[in-house]
């Protein structure tokens, strides 16, 4: 799950690079980390239901 959330985060950052929205973000790296564990939040509670 955590592989997939990482890979998502990075597909997320190169498309806010790419349209050059990332120059707005003050923190780069607490943003990858806080959309990272949005992304683990996401996939844990709407894909993996236990």
């Amino acid at each position: 799950m955590m592989i997939i959330a990482i890979i998502a985060t990075w597909i997320t950052v190169a498309i806010l690079n790419k349209t050059r929205l990332s120059r707005l973000i003050a923190f780069p790296s607490i943003t990858f980390i806080a959309i990272s564990v949005f992304y683990v939040v996401a996939i844990d509670s709407f894909f993996l239901r236990f």
